[in-house]
């Protein structure tokens, strides 16, 4: 019964093993995990170990005793002390989970913080080069006209989408017969064709200039005369 006490009291020690905080170098050392170490835990501790020793065991060998050796194992407790390396993360980093992770401030919308202020964007999105924090959709076109996400765009005033060009087309009122629209309400027109300012559309020429006449198509004119 003695001996089960003593043992016990001996496991209870152990389990409150005291530790003290000593600081013996200061080094901004990296490791593979954006950590840096600060300094030195030295913790005072005790371990199992395993132990082998002899033992002798008397044994009846008939007319005489005798002993037998026996090799045995045994679990013993040795004090020890440990030093444990003290990390704090890299600047631009911060633990989450135990991990140091990379910090980006803006939250990396659209892609994933892979280095601190640094996002890798998503499929679609691209990389803004003033501003590696942000990712940008990426639009084939959009030329006058805002890409709000991958391949969609919003048109600026006076433009409208073309959905089989994938772009904005400029608007023109008279719509340019005989011409093409090539910026809000200005048209260049076909050959043989001029430009009417004042009705902003185009009209045909006829060469040489008909008296008393009207120019209908391109070198065709009706007489206007009774």
């Amino acid at each position: 019964m003695y001996s089960i006490s003593l043992l016990n009291a001996v496991l209870a020690i152990v389990c409150l093993s005291v530790s003290t905080f000593v600081v013996i170098g200061v080094t901004d050392s990296e490791d593979d995990n954006h950590r840096v170490i600060i300094g030195y835990n030295r913790i005072m501790m005790s371990e199992p170990q395993n132990e082998t020793y002899i033992e002798r065991i008397r044994k009846n060998c008939g007319a005489r005793m005798c002993l037998e050796i026996v090799n045995r194992t045994r679990t013993v407790w040795k004090n020890g002390t440990k030093i444990v390396p003290i990390y704090k993360c890299r600047d631009g980093y911060k633990e989450l989970n135990g991990v140091c992770t990379p910090i980006c401030t803006n939250d990396c919308e659209y892609g994933t913080c892979v280095a601190p202020e640094h996002c890798e964007c998503f499929v679609g999105y691209a990389s803004d080069e003033n501003d590696l924090r942000n990712c940008n959709p990426v639009c084939d076109g959009c030329e006058h006209g805002k890409c709000i996400s991958p391949n969609i765009c919003t048109c600026n005033d006076d433009y409208q989408w073309d959905a089989d060009q994938n772009k904005c087309d400029p608007i023109c009122e008279s719509n340019c017969p005989n011409g093409k629209c090539i910026a809000p309400n200005k048209c260049a027109c076909n050959e043989n064709y001029h430009l009417d300012e004042t009705l902003n559309s185009c009209m045909p020429e006829c060469k040489p200039d008909r008296i008393n006449g009207q120019c209908i198509s391109p070198n065709r004119c009706q007489s206007t005369s009774p």
